[in-house]
């Protein structure tokens, strides 16, 4: 517990002093999704039974602090029980930050994940382009399970504006894991989509959600191609809207 505090109160230091020092209002998005099993970036399967995995982000002149949890639907523990804390700054052209991963299971360590992300948006007609590259590096808080690593991907996040209340999001990525985790070295593909109903200008409902992930190089830790379903709900809002 003493590591989730330090770790949600430097987070909340962070933006804090970022207010201080601008007079622009912060932006707040709240999330909620249900997926049929936790299937992690890295093509794992975290958890086989159904999850719940909700957040809130708060962002204010380019800091953004994020509280992310997710709940196995059938009550164990284990690697479907997580609470990530991440914090970070990001501009039209990059963003620097750190996670901090607060894992359950016995004999794991919790994890930080420093991260670096370039990225650059495009608009063509009703379609938004953002080629990116991120470099995510892991390391144990102590010990040395789960052993250290780093993860290059490389994407194309696209938006199709079908229609003002319907959005049609994808996103293809190149990853290659170099064994984080206690995993063989590997490139894996993935593939995230779904579609985003605007209910109003605040309430986006997104049904259905797909992800789908698979090792791309021979391994032997068990990976292989996955995909999951979902749904998800996200609420977006400004400061001024909870004080009018």
């Amino acid at each position: 517990m003493k590591k989730f505090l330090v770790a949600l109160t430097t987070i909340i230091c962070l933006f804090f002093v970022s207010m201080q020092a601008h007079a622009e209002e912060p932006s707040i998005t709240v999330y909620s999704q249900v997926w049929g099993k936790y299937l992690g970036g890295n093509g794992g399967i975290f958890h086989d039974k159904p999850v719940h995995q909700s957040g809130a982000t708060v962002c204010y002149r380019g800091f953004c602090g994020d509280i992310w949890g997710s709940y196995a639907l059938d009550g164990k523990n284990g690697f479907g029980k997580e609470v990530d804390f991440t914090g970070w700054y990001g501009n039209e052209w990059a963003e620097i930050g750190v996670g901090y991963f607060a894992l359950w299971p016995k004999g794991f360590s919790d994890v930080v994940q420093p991260f670096l992300k370039l990225k650059h948006q495009f608009t063509v007609g009703k379609h938004e382009f953002i080629p990116y590259g991120k470099l995510e590096l892991y390391w144990p808080v102590s010990g040395s399970i789960p052993q250290h690593g780093a993860i290059f991907a490389a994407g194309l996040a696209h938006t199709w504006h079908l229609m003002a209340v319907l959005d049609f999001n994808h996103e293809p990525t190149l990853k290659y894991d170099n064994g984080a985790f206690g995993n063989n070295s590997a490139v894996i593909g993935q593939y995230k989509a779904d579609l985003s109903w605007k209910l109003n200008k605040n309430l986006t409902v997104q049904l259905p959600m797909l992800k789908a992930l698979t090792p791309l190089t021979k391994v032997r830790d068990g990976r292989k191609t996955e995909f999951v379903v979902g749904a998800g709900v996200v609420f977006n809002f400004n400061w001024s809207d909870l004080t009018k």
